[in-house]
């Protein structure tokens, strides 16, 4: 589709337009002021019900990684209590091993 040729009015009119809001020196307290309400209205348990799902993700993630760990630490103290049994039930068979195995 072609673009239609420039206006010279509109051009024109363009390049006197200025946009000059008055100002306002309680602007910036103003804000503040809104923002202060804005937050003070928000109660925890409202919060958290507008977070649903953020808060949700984020106690799956933490059990899950809490989970994941105490996984972890329980397999390497099995392998650890494993291993000592093992130790411990070969120095008993073998008194001449306990030179070399200690449990």
């Amino acid at each position: 589709m072609p673009t239609p040729p420039p206006d010279p009015a509109l051009s024109a009119s363009l390049q006197r337009w200025r946009v000059a809001p008055p100002r306002d020196a309680d602007f910036r307290t103003a804000v503040w002021r809104r923002i202060r309400a804005a937050t003070a209205r928000v109660s925890w348990p409202a919060f958290v019900h507008t977070h649903a799902v953020a808060w949700a993700v984020v106690t799956v993630i933490a059990l899950g990684g809490a989970g994941l760990a105490g996984r972890t630490v329980a397999r390497a103290r099995t392998v650890a209590d494993r291993e000592a049994l093992a130790v411990g039930y070969l120095v008993s068979l073998d008194p001449r091993a306990q030179a070399v195995l200690r449990p």
